[in-house]
């Protein structure tokens, strides 16, 4: 089953930047929200210091049985030592995994 989230903005995370990062935290339950929007928001604008501005969104789940918090950052490189300091704030509040995909051209084989 698709996951459907209820976001802060639209569809406004754009395909220039070659690297998405999702970040699903499962909560106990919805008081939790408003911590994990804060620690994303927190994390987002750490990141946008260090990096320049990216393309962000988060929001809970709207048709999932448990609560979910899932946020989404687009990203030029990878930086792991400020990933993983970011990722402790968010990792307290509830389970949490998270993924990374690379978008690149496709060159077809000579």
């Amino acid at each position: 089953m698709p996951e459907v989230y209820k976001t802060d903005v639209g569809t406004i995370i754009s395909f220039a930047k070659p690297i998405t990062e999702i970040i699903r935290i499962k909560l106990t339950d919805e008081s939790k929200i408003p911590a994990a929007e804060q620690a994303w928001q927190c994390r987002a604008h750490l990141t946008a210091l260090a990096r320049g501005s990216n393309p962000y969104a988060f929001g809970p789940s709207v048709n999932l049985d448990e609560n979910v918090f899932c946020g989404i950052e687009r990203q030029e490189n990878l930086d792991l030592a400020e990933v993983k300091e970011a990722l402790k704030k968010l990792s307290i509040i509830g389970e949490m995994s998270s993924i990374f995909v690379k978008v690149s051209q496709f060159k077809k084989p000579s």
